[in-house]
């Protein structure tokens, strides 16, 4: 929501691109912004899920690391959320920036959401996992009996996990700025892209981009790129595109 009310301003009624609009969650938030939209996804069933919950949307089967059926400089704003794009791995995160630079118009608005590999999720492991972030106000007592609850409620969560993290663990990377994980998420069943913040804004100055704001998903607070983020988990990030070539 922070993200979306800072850039409101800047991308309204401009031509947008939704990249993995999944389901659909965004569609009433960037059609709050502008009329001219164009929401794709890379599974086929989710684009016919979002058809049938938005059947005055055009939606279409794309995928972010070819938008072949745009022209260059066809769009305003281009969002990519729900860290979309940490699904990809890092050549094909490059590809995919490359590809959101090219359908921008100079001066176009991007904002994704990445994981944070300086945060907690980056090496998460089925007997160490992050902390929601409202537990720093929870007692030692509280946070016993939610781990008590948690063995009696859903018994095959640690199983799972543990199972699925020790099937995928072998693929995780740690390249300094950059990294792959197994992820808490769905039981340890995804490996996903994490980057330091650092390397993040580099890696979008390489693609042509400007980094324009940074915001922590736990609170939704802009924060500077080079503040400690040991306790974010992911962040929302608006670039901007600087000029005509990548």
């Amino acid at each position: 929501q922070a993200a979306f009310v800072w850039i409101a301003d800047q991308v309204r009624g401009t031509a947008a691109l939704d990249v993995g609009v999944g389901g659909g969650r965004t569609v009433p938030i960037v059609r709050l912004l502008t009329d001219d939209y164009v929401a794709v996804d890379y599974t086929g069933e989710m684009v016919d899920l979002c058809r049938r919950a938005w059947p005055d949307v055009d939606v279409r089967l794309a995928d972010a690391r070819d938008l072949q059926e745009f022209s260059s400089d066809s769009f305003g704003f281009v969002v990519f959320s729900f860290n979309g794009i940490d699904a990809l791995d890092h050549q094909d995160r490059q590809r995919a920036l490359r590809e959101l630079h090219r359908v921008l118009q100079p001066g176009g608005v991007l904002l994704f959401s990445t994981h944070n590999k300086s945060g907690p999720a980056f090496g998460a492991t089925p007997w160490r996992q992050p902390s929601s972030p409202e537990s720093v106000s929870w007692t030692a007592r509280y946070r016993m009996l939610r781990r008590a609850a948690a063995l009696v409620l859903t018994p095959g969560h640690l199983p799972r996990s543990l199972n699925n993290w020790r099937r995928v663990r072998h693929l995780a990377k740690d390249e300094v700025e950059w990294g792959i994980s197994p992820a808490p998420a769905h039981d340890f069943d995804l490996l996903l892209h994490f980057t330091t913040l650092r390397g993040q804004v580099a890696e979008l100055e390489e693609a042509g981009f400007e980094t324009a704001a940074v915001f922590d998903a736990e609170h939704g607070r802009l924060i500077a790129t080079d503040a400690d983020t040991s306790e974010i988990r992911y962040f929302h990030i608006v670039a901007r595109k600087c000029g005509t070539t990548y």
